[in-house]
């Protein structure tokens, strides 16, 4: 793949992947829900991140470490926040699965 094409593949991967920070980090009540279960949804916005970094970096198993380690840190933010609490094992295993 030409290495422009891969830099505007891996900049939309960062647009879904800021998306997901930014969606993770707001309160509760100003996010948009599609009606899915929520741990649907994490695994398919981790699961579509990850496939756009891996088709802009073909270094799928270290894409998917740096997903995971995201998808942790994101989580433990997600404490820090005043109207949520860290779940670690039912949207921990969601994300991880996903990336």
């Amino acid at each position: 793949m030409p290495p422009a094409r891969s830099k505007w593949i891996a900049l939309c991967g960062a647009v879904v992947l800021i998306a997901a920070v930014v969606a993770s980090l707001i309160p509760a009540n100003m996010q948009i829900r599609t009606g899915l279960h929520w741990q649907v949804e994490h695994f398919l916005v981790y699961f579509l991140a990850t496939a756009i970094f891996c088709l802009a970096w073909p270094r799928p198993f270290i894409v998917a470490g740096v997903m995971i380690a995201v998808s942790a840190l994101l989580e433990a933010l997600q404490g820090l926040t005043p109207d949520r609490s860290v779940n670690r094992w039912g949207v921990g295993q969601a994300r991880h699965i996903g990336a």
